[in-house]
């Protein structure tokens, strides 16, 4: 497993309309100190066509606002947070990791 870190993200929500249709994208905050596990590609091939996909986990400094459904641009990459952000002081010695995971997902 390779962890790189000191990554410069800039996160994104959409909103949407009350027929569910995408009406903008609001940059909520640019992020510094971003952490980034890579994760495994998954080759999908079609009839027509061929494409990837990557599910990694990015980690955030605590108190950044990320949610599911939103944007996250590093690195000139897109990604979507799939779930919902793993926060939680480490289960023996309560000691605080000072971050947050969240699972993305990117295509290609």
């Amino acid at each position: 497993m390779r962890i790189i870190g000191g990554h410069t993200a800039s996160v994104y929500r959409s909103t949407r309309d009350r027929m569910g249709d995408k009406t903008s994208e609001t940059l909520l905050a640019t992020v510094d100190h971003v952490v980034y596990q890579p994760g495994v590609w998954n080759p999908t091939t079609g009839e027509f066509e061929e494409s990837a996909s990557q599910t990694s986990t990015l980690f955030f400094p605590r108190g950044t606002d990320v949610r599911a459904k939103d944007r996250v641009v590093m690195d000139g990459r897109l990604y979507r947070v799939v779930g919902t952000a793993w926060d939680e002081d480490h289960p023996s010695t309560g000691r605080s990791f000072a971050y947050f995971a969240v699972a993305v997902e990117t295509t290609g």
